[in-house]
C-alpha cells in the first residue's frame, strides 16, 4: 500500500486526482515517474511516484484495497454488457496474482515470527539513476523516495504530452469508466508496448490547444524552483511509435481534452445491458448465498435501489437493471440456464436409478442411505426455495414421471428416515401445482399412507407427516379413484375418530390430534351426497365425538380453514362449513353437538349474517347452515336468538341487486317453511 503526502488535481484521464493521506495499490510500476494505481474507491489511472510513499498497513487492509479494484473492473466489465478488455482481463490478472502475493507474504511473516531470530535491518538501496536512452525503466518499490519534511511538495508534472479521448462536450454518450481506462494500460517490461495514437477531431483543436497552453503557463510561474527534470515528469506517453525517441512532445502540438476521472463524470454512462441481466442476477445471489428465489429477489432489488439512490451518476443504468428485473419475474426462465433446474434433473435421475435398482428391491442396501439422504435433503431444498416455475416445468416433464417415481419408490422403501424424507418431498411438490396433487391423489401412496398409518403407530414424527401429505392430497375436493375405497374405508376414518378422541400413548405432547382434524375435513370435502359420505356415516355410528366438535367450533369461531394450504385455485368449499352443513343434513347427525355449542354456533352464524357484505359467497354458505339447523335440529326446544335471526332476514330480503339473489331465495324458503318461527315480510 503507498499514501499520498501531496495533493494532486489531475488534468488528464488517465491519472487519478487525489488528497494527502488518500491510499493506493500497485497495479503497474509502469516507469520512474509514473505508476498504474488503485485508490480506495476503487477507480484504477495513473499515479505521479513522487507524490506517494510507502505506507505499512496491515495485509487485512491491502486485500480489501485489492478487492475493491477487481470489483471495479467487473462493475466496468458488466455495464459495458458482460465483455471484458483485454486491458481489464491483465489488470484483473495482475490484481490477483497481488493478492497472492500479499496472502502469502502474510504466512511467511507469520512462520519467520514464531521460528526465525529477528534479523537486523539492512539499509535500502538506492533508487536507479535516471534513463538517458529516453526510454522510462521499471523500478522497484524500493526506488520510491521518502519526501524529506524540510522542504514543499513539488509541483505536479507538466502535461507535455497526453492522450486525446476524443469525446464531444455535448455528446449525451460520456465517457464510462472502461473507456476512461482502456488505452491506460501499460506492460510491466522495461519497453512497454504503446498503443498507436488517437488523433482528436480538428473541431477541438483550437480550444484544447489554448486550455493547454494556459495551463502550462500557470504551472511555469508557480514553480519557478523546478529544475528541467521534474519538467520530464509525465505520463507514460500512448501515442509514440518510435522506441528509440523521447516520448515527450511539445504542448503546442499535443492538445488535450480534459476528462476528469470521478464518478460525477458518469451521470450519463451509456451501455448495453443483457435482457436476462435481472434472471442471472438473482440466480448468481441464490447460487452463492443459499438465499430461496424470493429473497434473492429482494436481495438484488434492494442493492439496486440503494446504489441508485446514493450513486445518481449510474441511476439510469440502475433503474434499468431493475426493470429487467420486474420483467424476468413475469418471463418463464429457461431451465437451461437454471442451475437448480439442472440439479432437479440429476436428482430425479438418481432416484429413479434407485427405485430401478435390482437389489434394492430385493434388500435395504444402507450402505447407500447417506447417499439418498442428500439427494431428498437437496430436492426438498430446492423445491422449497427455488423458483417455482423453473421447479413447475422440471417436475411436469415426461407426464410428472419424477413424481409417480417417487410414489414409487417410497412404497418399495422401509427405512423410516428415507420415508420421512420422502413424505418431506410430496409435501414440497404439493405446493407447485395442482396437478401435482392431482398426479399424487390417483396414485397409490394414498392407499400405502392409510395402511401405514393403521400398521405403525408408534412413529409419531412418521404420522404427522403421513397425515400432512394425506390432507394436502385431499384438499382440492378431488375425488380419488374408486378402487382407493378399498383401503379409504369406514375402518380409516375411524381410526382416526378413535385417535382424535382418545389419544396414542405414544403421542405425549398431544400433536396429533389437531392435524388428524385437518385430514378428516379435507378427506370430507369430496362428498358430494350425504348418503354416500363415509365420514358421516363414523359420526353417526359413534356415540361421542365430543373432542373432535369442540375442535371443529374453535376453528369455524376463528374462521380457519385447515384444509386451504395452497395457492392454488380451488373449487372446493370451506371445509368447516361443509362439515357442518353435512352434518345437519341428516338428522341422525344434526343433534351431534351438545345444545350449548349448537347456540355457540348460532351465535357465530348471526355474527356473520351481519357482518358480511352483499355478494359473498361465505354469507351465502352462512345463510344455508341456519337454514339447515332450524330445519333439522331440535330448534324449537330453545328457539335461540330468534329475533336476532329475523332481523337479519329482513335486512338482507331488502336489498336488491343480483349478487344478493341466491340468498333472498334462501330467505324465503325459511319464511315458507317456518312461519311459525319468523314472519315474512313478502
Amino acid at each position: 500500500m503507498y499514501r499520498a503526502v501531496y495533493d494532486f488535481e489531475s488534468d488528464s484521464a488517465q491519472a487519478l486526482s487525489f488528497q494527502v493521506n488518500d491510499q493506493f495499490t500497485v497495479i503497474t510500476e509502469t516507469d520512474e515517474n509514473w505508476w498504474l494505481m488503485q485508490n480506495g474507491f476503487g477507480q484504477i489511472g495513473y499515479v505521479p511516484v513522487s507524490y506517494i510513499t510507502k505506507d505499512e498497513v496491515s495485509h487485512t487492509e491491502v486485500l480489501k484495497s485489492v478487492d475493491r479494484a477487481i470489483e471495479a473492473i467487473h462493475f466496468a466489465a458488466t455495464c459495458a454488457g458482460g465483455v471484458y478488455t483485454q486491458e481489464q482481463r491483465e489488470n484483473l490478472q495482475k490484481l490477483i496474482h497481488h493478492r497472492k502475493i500479499v496472502l502469502e507474504e502474510h504466512r511467511v511473516k507469520r512462520v519467520s515470527k514464531s521460528n526465525m531470530p529477528e534479523q537486523p535491518k539492512r539499509q535500502a538501496p538506492q533508487p536507479p539513476l535516471p534513463s538517458t536512452s529516453g526510454v522510462s525503466r521499471p523500478v522497484t518499490r524500493s526506488a520510491v523516495k521518502k519526501p524529506s519534511s524540510k522542504r514543499g511538495a513539488p509541483p505536479p508534472p507538466l502535461r507535455e504530452s497526453s492522450l486525446w479521448c476524443g469525446y464531444d462536450q455535448t455528446d449525451t454518450a460520456q465517457v464510462s469508466q472502461n473507456q476512461i481506462l482502456s488505452n491506460a494500460h501499460l506492460r510491466s517490461t522495461k519497453q512497454y508496448v504503446i498503443p498507436e495514437k488517437i488523433d482528436p477531431p480538428e473541431a477541438f483543436k483550437d480550444e484544447t490547444l489554448s486550455k493547454s497552453r494556459s495551463k502550462s503557463s500557470k504551472k511555469e510561474s508557480s514553480s519557478n524552483q523546478a529544475d528541467s527534470q521534474t519538467q520530464t515528469k509525465c505520463l507514460p506517453e500512448l501515442d509514440r511509435t518510435d522506441r528509440g525517441t523521447s516520448p515527450l512532445k511539445s504542448p503546442l502540438t499535443s492538445p488535450v481534452r480534459k476528462v476528469s476521472a470521478t464518478l460525477s463524470d458518469f451521470k450519463t454512462v451509456t451501455c448495453a445491458i443483457p435482457e436476462d441481466i435481472g434472471t442471472e442476477l438473482v440466480e448468481l445471489v441464490r447460487r452463492n448465498t443459499n438465499l430461496s428465489y424470493e429473497l434473492s429477489r429482494i436481495a438484488v432489488g434492494t442493492v439496486l435501489g440503494t446504489v441508485k439512490e446514493k450513486v445518481p451518476s449510474i441511476g439510469v443504468i440502475m433503474e434499468e437493471i431493475m426493470k429487467n428485473l420486474l420483467q424476468s419475474k413475469r418471463e418463464t426462465q429457461s431451465v437451461e440456464a437454471s442451475h437448480d433446474a439442472v440439479r432437479l434433473q440429476i436428482i430425479f435421475s438418481e432416484m429413479a436409478g434407485c427405485k430401478d435398482d435390482s437389489q434394492q428391491r430385493s434388500w435395504a442396501l444402507h450402505e447407500d442411505e447417506s447417499v439418498i439422504t442428500e439427494y431428498l435433503e437437496e430436492l426438498i431444498s430446492i423445491l422449497t426455495n427455488a423458483n417455482p416455475e423453473i421447479s413447475k416445468q422440471v417436475v411436469c416433464m415426461e407426464n410428472f414421471e419424477a413424481v409417480h417415481n417417487l410414489v414409487d419408490y417410497y412404497q418399495m422403501e422401509i427405512r423410516s428416515s428415507i420415508r420421512l424424507l420422502l413424505l418431506q418431498s410430496f409435501g414440497a411438490l404439493c405446493n407447485l401445482d395442482a396437478k401435482v396433487i392431482s398426479h399424487l391423489l390417483s396414485s397409490i401412496l394414498p392407499i400405502e399412507l392409510a395402511r401405514d398409518m393403521q400398521a405403525d403407530t408408534t412413529d409419531i414424527q412418521k404420522l404427522l407427516y403421513s397425515a400432512l401429505v394425506m390432507t394436502m392430497i385431499f384438499s382440492m375436493a378431488e375425488p380419488p379413484p374408486f378402487h382407493h375405497y378399498e383401503q379409504l374405508n369406514e375402518t380409516y376414518i375411524n381410526y382416526l375418530m378413535e385417535v382424535i378422541e382418545h389419544r396414542l400413548d405414544s403421542d405425549t405432547e398431544d400433536q396429533l390430534t389437531d392435524m388428524f382434524v385437518g385430514l378428516v375435513l379435507a378427506f370430507n370435502l369430496h362428498f358430494q351426497i350425504p348418503a354416500e359420505n363415509t365420514v358421516m356415516k363414523i359420526l353417526a355410528s359413534r356415540s361421542s365425538s365430543k373432542v373432535f366438535t369442540e375442535k371443529v367450533m374453535l376453528l369455524v369461531n376463528r374462521e380457519d380453514d385447515p384444509t386451504k394450504m395452497f395457492d392454488h385455485e380451488r373449487k372446493a368449499p370451506n371445509s368447516v362449513l361443509k362439515l357442518l352443513s353435512d352434518l345437519y343434513s341428516n338428522a341422525a347427525t344434526a343433534d351431534l353437538l351438545y345444545t350449548n355449542d349448537a347456540k355457540v354456533l348460532i351465535d357465530i352464524v348471526i355474527r356473520q349474517l351481519s357482518d358480511l357484505s352483499a355478494g359473498n359467497k361465505m354469507r351465502t354458505e352462512y345463510l344455508s347452515l341456519i337454514h339447515l339447523i332450524i330445519k333439522n335440529s331440535q330448534y324449537e326446544e330453545h328457539m335461540h336468538r330468534s329475533g336476532d335471526i329475523q332481523s337479519c332476514l329482513m335486512r338482507m330480503a331488502k336489498e336488491e341487486g343480483k349478487e344478493s339473489e341466491m340468498d333472498r331465495l334462501i330467505i324465503k324458503e325459511i319464511w315458507k317453511e317456518f312461519p311459525q318461527y319468523f314472519e315474512s315480510a313478502v
